[in-house]
């Protein structure tokens, strides 16, 4: 695939998807592969003849896993159409004209410059969950953590979302580096390995986040289970205090007539004096034994 020597990024064009989709429609008459582009759910890269036609669908900073930035473009030789209705696109292209990069002499290489406007800011926002989970650990350290299950569970779902995003987004980087960047354009090629090895690692730093969410709900789940250990040996050892005392009671609760102790005047006060001998015998069993 070849490209005109004089294209510049001023040839970009911005359509609406519904514009767009005219327009695809009159070119190649085939609704194949834009039956799905009113309700992007993900990232993907298709080809139809000498077209190529690619969705974005970008988690929102704020909500990953709710809300997402969905586009797309078509390429068609020497012709790159974006399709936006989220006004995700136009911001991006603006950044990359003014930093004034005056080597962009194809769409492809329009495009490698795109995508790595696009993920710019990204370990930004890594390093806020990163922080979070940080913040999340100190707490879970020093006090009991109300409502951390509800907490983790939000921060991984978002996590989640970010992972299977990085991952479509290396598909289609690889793809356009090995089937798109031709021969012709060696250094575009080599430029798309580069980009995918940073999303891979944007990829890598989600699956290590999420990774120490799931470390962090362990800890939680441990000090849930040492906290219960805590409370049924204290239990135990109430029990255990007591079960002769209960024993004596139900021995001496018979009221069997020939029992000597009933009609004896010193009966009850030795009985108590026997049961404080016991208990004083388990405590000091328990504390060498060291059970509490």
């Amino acid at each position: 695939m070849k490209f005109c020597q004089s294209w510049n990024a001023e040839s970009v064009e911005i359509l609406s998807t519904k514009k767009f989709c005219d327009r695809f429609l009159e070119e190649y008459q085939t609704d194949l592969l834009i039956r799905g582009l009113m309700n992007i759910k993900f990232c993907k890269l298709d080809r139809l003849g000498k077209a190529y036609l690619a969705t974005f669908a970008v988690p929102n900073a704020d909500a990953p896993a709710h809300s997402k930035k969905t586009f797309g473009f078509c390429l068609i030789t020497d012709q790159l159409w974006f399709f936006d209705d989220t006004d995700t696109v136009r911001p991006l292209i603006e950044e990359i004209k003014l930093s004034k990069i005056t080597d962009i002499n194809s769409p492809v290489l329009f495009l490698y410059h795109f995508l790595e406007q696009l993920i710019r800011n990204d370990i930004q926002q890594l390093q806020r969950y990163e922080d979070k989970l940080s913040q999340l650990e100190g707490l879970l350290l020093h006090t009991e953590l109300k409502h951390f299950e509800q907490q983790i569970f939000l921060v991984r779902k978002d996590l989640t979302a970010l992972c299977s995003y990085y991952r479509q987004l290396s598909d289609i980087c690889e793809t356009i580096g090995k089937h798109i960047a031709t021969p012709d354009h060696p250094r575009c090629a080599q430029l798309y390995v580069l980009l995918n090895d940073k999303i891979q690692r944007l990829y890598d730093m989600v699956q290590m986040l999420i990774d120490y969410s799931i470390q962090l709900r362990e800890m939680h789940q441990t000090g849930i289970d040492m906290r219960q250990n805590q409370i049924m040996r204290t239990l135990t050892i109430v029990t255990t205090l007591f079960m002769p005392l209960s024993l004596i009671a139900a021995w001496y609760g018979m009221n069997f007539t020939t029992m000597p102790e009933l009609k004896s005047a010193y009966g009850y006060p030795a009985i108590c004096i026997l049961c404080l001998i016991i208990i004083l015998l388990e405590i000091l069993l328990f504390r060498k034994k060291r059970w509490f």
